[in-house]
């Protein structure tokens, strides 16, 4: 499958944690994060799906802290 398929296919089929810290454009583990997306797809939850948490490549933007939100 082509960058372009996996990344329409998460588009459509993705959640908010593939959406956001999933990166297709690396080429790592492309195999783990095509399955991935395929279990979704099929309405499989997370903690039902092999490596759903080996695809996360980037980095939490959330701070450590919700106060952190408000400080400016």
């Amino acid at each position: 499958m082509t960058k372009e398929e996996l990344k329409a296919m998460n588009e459509q089929y993705g959640d908010y944690f593939t959406k956001t810290f999933m990166d297709l454009d690396n080429g790592q583990h492309m195999e783990w994060k095509e399955q991935v997306l395929r279990d979704l797809k099929a309405g499989k939850k997370p903690p039902e799906i092999v490596h759903y948490n080996d695809v996360f490549d980037r980095e939490n933007p959330m701070p450590d802290s919700l106060a952190d939100l408000f400080v400016k």
